[in-house]
């Protein structure tokens, strides 16, 4: 009778399960809840997920230690696991707590392993060190220092009072009188960066950048030249290269001159000077830089636009290398410990657990890609730092860099941005595929040169002809190509899918204007076309002149990019207002009669987020519009976000007929708005 009770209380409880709220690690800990259980072994889920992710079974567990931190009066427990090179922690409120989960856990261990012997040994944290250092037991074969609290410094795996140290090359070392400061280039994480003159010893001076040190204790010194130690490794043409150290007080680092300074702040100061072309030049030979580093079994751990340099406009190099560390060979990654992190641009294993692998590497070499192409913008720009591992583990990507980018190119970087590190391609096929597409870039740019001057050469034999032929040649000649058609920007994917082209709201038709079998515009236009950032410098200077009064339209791919937007509005407003379902059985949408109910706050607060996402996404697109255009938007258009701040608003209140009124408010501005913005092209 009571195994029955226990079966049928299972339905609405699930009595094999203990849950326990702690932190993952010790120094930089991630709350999460931990589970425990038979089925479970010792799992967990964070606070944003409701699946269980198992982290080892009770089988794999060699030895169970709790202590408290010397710090405060946190409790910490501490598994040996098989087959794992460092300890799994766990910080709990108190000793207690951390005693009462290790009892447990033990419990597991005996029962699944058939013994009577306890794993657990609950001590002081010197009690703790000692054993480590001092016991010959076969079950402590692993590295604790990992895990034990070390310097305010990021040297979880530098072992700094071991048998081994890196030693600078006599090569390098610089005598100070050969070395002559002339300005001040900024400063840098130690001290102020000078443009300098090196005279060698043969009478030749050579123009260096050195970085200084202002503190001068033995700690900042040895951090400083951590950068030196990594530096004279590398050889390569796309890697800044380190020429010397002066080692007497203050320690000076010399190194290569590039002297078109940080990449981010000159995009940004020469946006107009840049073409789609020349950006995936930059990211191609930074490519071949990682893929060296990945050879040399180094991480760079900080790779972004601010840390690299441009030589000249067509050439730039990685630096920055105060936080690279080498993987060793029983390492395949490098666990940090304390230091300051560049969040934003992290892969979500570094932030949760402070992994860094050659794949997180990838992940961030694809934001530094993006910030490239849309010439120096910072990722996830109005997020906190706290917000973007949740923001990347609900499915939110950077959004497409702007309508010039290739699919390709799209496709390479959300390939980088993959949740799974496995996923994410190597170094050396990132190269490979941006070669390819460098490649097939060129050849359509010298394709369409030919072919404008051609069209030009027709124009100037019939210009005897009627002005309108001539104008209608002119737009021909400015009209970029949309072979590659641009994809929408990211936003979190829909349960059934995203709608067709034409969807009806209510009793209304919305349609995007456009045939439902092709992609070409209904609309066409023979006025002037405002040049993008991207057009060569010979189409910028042909100006039609069919009228006195010029109206400046978008190129079609911008166009494109305005009606894919708007479809994505229209399929979340219909995702969320449950109008209709994608059948499984034919792939059609076919009308569905649920109520207006959510199936959970959390589910119908994901959906609006959706859609807010892609509202977002399409003012953000407005930047890149001509000015009637952006014009036209503010005037008719100004309440958009307004809007969406209602939407959110109405579900708070769980008032699902005014959220029912405004989704579809949303959606039907959306499509007034692109109507407008095909007028005007």
């Amino acid at each position: 009778c009571v195994k029955r009770f226990c079966f049928l209380l299972k339905d609405v409880w699930n009595w094999e399960q203990e849950v326990y709220t702690c932190n993952l690690g010790a120094e930089w800990a991630v709350p999460i809840n931990l589970a425990l259980g038979p089925s479970d072994g010792i799992s967990y889920r964070t606070q944003n997920f409701t699946k269980l992710t198992k982290m080892v079974s009770f089988e794999d567990v060699l030895s169970i230690v709790t202590m408290k931190t010397n710090t405060d009066e946190r409790g910490l427990l501490k598994l040996t696991i098989a087959g794992s090179s460092e300890t799994l922690t766990l910080s709990f409120p108190s000793l207690s707590d951390a005693n009462e989960v290790a009892i447990l856990i033990d419990g597991y261990c005996m029962l699944v392993n058939h013994s009577i012997h306890s794993l657990w040994r609950p001590m002081a944290e010197d009690q703790y060190l000692v054993t480590l250092r001092g016991s010959s037991a076969p079950i402590l074969p692993v590295h604790y220092s990992l895990d034990i609290p070390l310097s305010q410094t990021d040297t979880d795996n530098d072992d700094i009072n071991g048998d081994y140290a890196d030693v600078l090359s006599s090569d390098y070392h610089i005598d100070r009188r050969q070395i002559h400061m002339i300005e001040s280039l900024g400063n840098g994480q130690f001290g102020e960066v000078y443009r300098g003159i090196l005279r060698t010893d043969q009478q030749i001076e050579i123009n260096i950048a050195i970085k200084t040190c202002k503190m001068q204790d033995s700690a900042t010194t040895d951090a400083f030249l951590e950068e030196s130690y990594v530096m004279q490794k590398f050889e390569h043409p796309r890697i800044i290269k380190l020429i010397g150290v002066c080692t007497e007080q203050p320690v000076l680092l010399i190194m290569e001159l590039a002297r078109l300074g940080e990449l981010r702040a000159y995009l940004v100061a020469n946006r107009s000077d840049f073409d789609l072309i020349t950006l995936l030049l930059y990211c191609e030979q930074l490519s071949s830089a990682l893929a060296y580093l990945e050879s040399k079994k180094f991480v760079h751990r900080d790779i972004a636009a601010r840390n690299v340099l441009v030589s000249n406009h067509e050439s730039v190099k990685l630096a920055d290398f105060g936080l690279s560390r080498q993987l060793t060979l029983d390492n395949s990654y490098y666990k940090a410990s304390k230091g300051k992190l560049p969040i934003k641009w992290m892969a979500p294993e570094s932030i949760n657990f402070r992994r860094f692998t050659h794949l997180s590497d990838v992940w961030m070499f694809g934001v530094c890609m993006w910030e490239i192409l849309t010439m120096g913008k910072k990722p996830f720009q109005g997020i906190a730092n706290n917000d973007v591992i949740d923001q990347i583990e609900n499915g939110v990507r950077l959004p497409l860099p702007g309508a010039y980018c290739p699919k390709r190119l799209f496709d390479l970087l959300q390939d980088c941005w993959a949740y799974e590190p496995t996923n994410r391609p190597t170094f050396l096929q990132i190269e490979s595929r941006l070669k390819i597409i460098l490649n097939e870039e060129q050849m359509n740019s010298h394709s369409q040169a030919h072919s404008k001057d051609r069209i030009y050469v027709n124009e100037q034999t019939l210009s005897i002809s009627k002005s309108n032929t001539s104008t209608a040649a002119s737009s021909l000649i400015l009209l970029p190509s949309i072979d590659d058609h641009v994809p929408p920007k990211p936003a979190l994917p829909y349960k059934n899918g995203y709608p067709n082209t034409r969807v009806p709201i209510g009793n209304n038709k919305i349609t995007t204007g456009r045939s439902e079998s092709s992609h070409n515009f209904q609309y066409r236009t023979s006025i002037d076309i405002k040049p993008t950032l991207y057009e060569p410098k010979e189409s910028q200077e042909m100006k039609s002149t069919k009228s006195k009064e010029k109206i400046s339209t978008p190129s079609s791919l911008l166009v494109d990019l305005f009606h894919s937007q708007t479809k994505q509005i229209v399929g979340a407003v219909l995702a969320l207002t449950r109008q209709y379902e994608m059948s499984h059985n034919n792939g059609n949408l076919s009308k569905n009669n649920r109520p207006l109910s959510p199936i959970s706050d959390k589910e119908q607060m994901q959906l609006v987020r959706n859609i807010a996402i892609a509202v977002r996404d399409l003012l953000q697109t407005l930047d890149y519009a001509p000015t009637s255009i952006k014009q036209m938007s503010e005037q008719r258009y100004n309440h958009f976000s307004s809007l969406v701040v209602s939407l959110i608003e109405t579900v708070r209140q769980r008032n699902y007929d005014n959220m029912n009124e405004h989704a579809v408010n949303i959606a039907r501005t959306a499509k007034a708005l692109f109507d407008d913005i095909l007028k005007l092209s």
